[in-house]
């Protein structure tokens, strides 16, 4: 008996499933789960107490059984992929992992129009054998570079292609930070997957990607250095890292506010951040990364780090629209203590220390030859963004309607005459400086990959509205032309991004809608010009990363029955939109058109709350991504209404009054600065004011 005893007892479950502690069928000599999973399946005798156990941990025991299980699935996944090859694009689904050389390709096109543009991520070594790269790095970049791609492996497929590399990257993200095994190439990922994803036209899943990687960094102490003096490639890798994250908060993150309580418990609201600089903080941010030790370029960040500079005065910009379009009372702009004030101050400061060898009469852009300019892609693409930029900002600052909008125009708020003069002369040089900026890149067959370079094209788009119905025809016919070159240079843009078509499509609409025939019948063009604006268009142009995707169930995150966006209707069921028109009257002087005082509005807005319409106006809804490489584009079409709008009303161009939404009367007589044109150089020649 002692004997029997002491004879070990066979185990009901297996070797294999006893330790990962999963329930065995039991079946004998192979139990079913490890045939499954191709292990081998052996039943050894239960040790008798006291002989051989060792007290384990059983929470860690317990995790490991459960990796093991997922690497097992995820073992067999592979080998099935690999024993079973998917069929081309064409015919089937797309394989995880392309061929090689259309891998080798796509990793081409990333450092060709990614790098630095605006990403900066990896360098050109880190995939010297991209079969050795992690899979949520590999499927990121490729979601991004196939934009780029002409290879027939994504024949008509590339939108599709492109989300679905994007959700495998997301799937091993995600596992990862459930696994408690996130590294740094875990956060290069969901940089990358964030700026795939608003370039895609999915605003809140790119908030989502964001967020999580600012949260990574900062539970990972990325965002301070406690020894600036260490240098090591990790170090560098993570300082890129870092200011890329800030540089995509920067373009395309959440307007960050916070919930006031202490004011009213009982009635709580949201609130911007102070933008108080003192006291600084103790903490030490990481040092600006190591750019290209070039003649003309500093060693430490260089024209990247500049570029980066300028996008944390842009979110500035971004947060003063979100104010003037905003219900609560605001400074008036020439107020000391307004956002216009305080940004424009920035803004110079900002150019007086931007180094004389970037600046755009040292480059001398013009002058290079297009394979120079693509050899230094790096360099040339971060020169173009700050180029922009900086124009886009002196737009936006000084746009007419901020300004001409208003429906609650009071003795306060009326806009002096000083400022409305000097402002819209502001907005039009800058305006014009932007289409000269495209006349270069198109001229250099420069391909700009940076969406935030369409947006700047759009905002000068807006501007140049309303020089359409100036009463010189030398004007109007000049604002047309700028018009269609940035309709022209948007479409280009839109092959590449579905946001950029958004863009388009936003601003198709607005033009339509912008010019309407006499309200009386003797009220004539040289008497009183108009330009109507739909307002809520508008500023969804002037703030392109606001998330306005009311069209798109779900938003592209959520269970549609989870979030619900519809705009508040009237008893009809339509949607109600307010009208506000601003009439600017103008009697031009014949005598002074060619002087430089005499620019810009001789009075200034004057707005008046008129009614609220029933009928929605007709709005380009942001296109799926499903349809977008199907689309046709209509700028054919936009061409030939904006060449013949010309100043009959009686035009069967010009759109019928229903159509209106929102909208803000203006009228602009000619262009200041149009002595300073150069006819037969459209982009170089004697108009060289205000340019960085």
């Amino acid at each position: 008996m002692a004997s029997a005893r002491r004879q070990r007892r066979p185990h009901l479950a297996c070797d294999n499933c006893r330790r990962k502690k999963i329930r065995c069928p039991g079946e004998r000599p192979v139990c079913s789960t490890c045939s499954r999973l191709n292990q081998t399946c052996c039943y050894s005798a239960a040790p008798e107490p006291g002989e051989g156990s060792v007290p384990r941990n059983r929470d860690l025991e317990g995790r490991l059984a459960q990796l093991e299980e997922r690497m097992g699935q995820m073992m067999e996944s592979r080998e099935r992929i690999s024993t079973h090859p998917t069929p081309a694009p064409s015919r089937g689904p797309i394989s995880p992992r392309p061929p090689a050389p259309v891998v080798e390709e796509a990793i081409d096109l990333y450092f060709q129009y990614c790098h630095r543009q605006p990403l900066w991520l990896f360098e050109r070594g880190d995939f010297t054998n991209p079969s050795d790269c992690c899979d949520e790095v590999l499927f990121s970049v490729l979601s991004i570079a196939i934009r780029f791609s002409k290879h027939p492996y994504f024949a008509n497929r590339v939108g599709e292609a492109a989300r679905e590399y994007s959700e495998i990257a997301r799937g091993n993200i995600m596992f990862q930070i459930a696994q408690s095994m996130v590294q740094l190439s875990t956060i290069q990922s969901l940089c990358l997957l964030s700026f795939v994803n608003f370039a895609a036209n999915d605003t809140h899943l790119a908030w989502l990607h964001l967020g999580l990687a600012k949260s990574l960094v900062h539970c990972a102490d990325m965002h301070v250095e406690d020894h600036r003096h260490t240098q090591s490639p990790e170090l560098e890798v993570k300082r890129r890292v870092f200011y890329t994250i800030h540089l995509l908060d920067q373009l395309y993150g959440p307007r960050p506010m916070r919930l006031n309580l202490l004011d009213d418990i009982n009635n709580p609201k949201y609130m911007g951040w102070k933008r108080d600089r003192q006291p600084d903080l103790d903490d030490s941010p990481p040092l600006a990364p190591l750019g290209c030790s070039t003649n003309s370029e500093p060693h430490r960040g260089g024209i990247w780090m500049y570029m980066v500079q300028q996008s944390s005065l842009w979110r500035e910009v971004r947060e003063y629209v979100a104010r003037c379009a905003g219900s609560s009372p605001q400074p008036p702009p020439w107020s000391p203590d307004s956002g216009y004030v305080m940004i424009g101050a920035q803004l110079m400061d900002l150019e007086t220390r931007f180094p004389t060898c970037h600046r755009y009469d040292t480059v001398r852009f013009a002058d290079r030859t297009p394979e120079e300019l693509q050899r230094n892609r790096h360099y040339w693409s971060p020169w173009l963004y700050i180029q922009f930029g900086y124009h886009a900002i002196h737009s936006v600052l000084n746009h007419p309607f901020l300004y001409s909008s208003r429906p609650q125009q009071s003795d306060q708020m009326a806009v002096p005459n000083t400022f409305w003069k000097t402002s819209s002369e502001q907005a039009l040089i800058h305006a014009t400086w932007i289409v000269r900026l495209i006349d270069l890149v198109t001229e250099k067959s420069y391909q700009v990959s940076d969406p935030f370079i369409g947006h700047c094209a759009s905002i000068a788009t807006t501007i140049h509205i309303y020089y359409c119905r100036a009463a010189d025809p030398r004007v109007r016919d000049a604002a047309q032309t700028k018009l269609n070159k940035c309709m022209q240079f948007l479409v280009g843009m839109a092959s590449i991004w579905p946001v950029c078509q958004t863009m388009y499509d936003r601003l198709d609409t607005l033009v339509k809608s912008a010019f309407r025939p006499a309200s009386q019948p003797g009220d004539h063009g040289h008497d009183r010009r108009t330009v109507s604006i739909d307002t809520a268009l508008m500023w969804d142009i002037l703030d392109y990363a606001c998330a306005k995707q009311a069209n798109k169930p779900g938003r592209g995150l959520f269970n549609p029955t989870f979030v619900r966006d519809a705009e508040p209707t009237t008893s009809d069921g339509s949607q109600g939109r307010t009208v506000v028109e601003t009439q600017i009257f103008h009697r031009p002087n014949p005598e002074a058109d060619n002087q430089i005082s005499d620019g810009g509005q001789e009075f200034p807005p004057f707005s008046n709350m008129v009614g609220t319409p029933a009928a929605n106006p007709g709005r380009s809804a942001a296109p799926s991504g499903a349809d977008f490489n199907a689309r046709p584009s209509s700028f054919g079409a936009q061409q030939l209404h904006i060449q013949n709008l010309g100043t009959n009303p009686d035009n069967p161009l010009w759109p019928a009054p229903q159509v209106l939404g929102s909208a803000s009367v203006m009228d602009l007589m000619h262009d200041p600065f149009f002595q300073f044109h150069d006819t037969a150089n459209p982009y170089a020649g004697f108009w060289e004011i205000g340019n960085l």
